[in-house]
């Protein structure tokens, strides 16, 4: 009889750290899961300095360099209207926060926009929804910028629907002084 009670208690044992075992897994897995396919901004610099992938060659960083710091012809959007800055067709996209909303709208101007550069004026205005941009087919950067002090998780709030976009996602914050 004492076997059997001892053959009962090893058996309840195993069956709970199999549980939490199962369980320990499962919370890894979802936690993992949430990393990879969320994006988080980056700061700009620390992107262009340290980003060596299979994904982004250096032709790829030197073009996002290029975009960012370099003149091309710019959509400069505003809700009373769209400006084109070039003679080019436009690569990239001015815009501040509180007129994001006309990043949304299809415009057949703006089909060659690699890069949109959002300015943040004041982070309660507007949030930016990545699921609003599938009309640009070849946008490929999005670059928050700001004059103010924000951190990384200040950036990341902004962004609605994180998940839904394959674009990278970086910051700038540049303090005057």
């Amino acid at each position: 009889m004492f076997i059997l009670m001892y053959d009962k208690n090893i058996k309840i044992k195993i069956m709970k750290a199999t549980i939490s075992f199962s369980v320990f897994l499962l919370a890894i897995m979802l936690i993992f899961n949430s990393f990879i396919y969320s994006q988080n901004a980056i700061k700009i610099d620390d992107y262009l300095e340290n980003t060596v992938s299979v994904k982004s060659s250096g032709n790829d960083l030197e073009k996002l360099r290029s975009l960012y710091y370099d003149f091309n012809a710019t959509a400069v959007l505003s809700k009373e209207n769209v400006k084109i800055i070039g003679e080019e067709r436009p690569k990239a996209i001015l815009v501040n926060l509180s007129d994001i909303s006309t990043v949304y709208q299809k415009n057949s101007d703006l089909n060659e926009i690699e890069i949109l550069i959002i300015n943040i004026e004041n982070e309660k205005y507007a949030k930016l929804d990545l699921n609003n941009l599938n009309h640009l087919p070849k946008l490929n950067y999005i670059v928050l910028r700001s004059d103010v002090e924000a951190s990384s998780k200040d950036i990341n709030s902004l962004v609605v629907n994180p998940k839904d976009g394959n674009y990278i996602l970086l910051y700038d914050i540049s303090i005057a002084q």
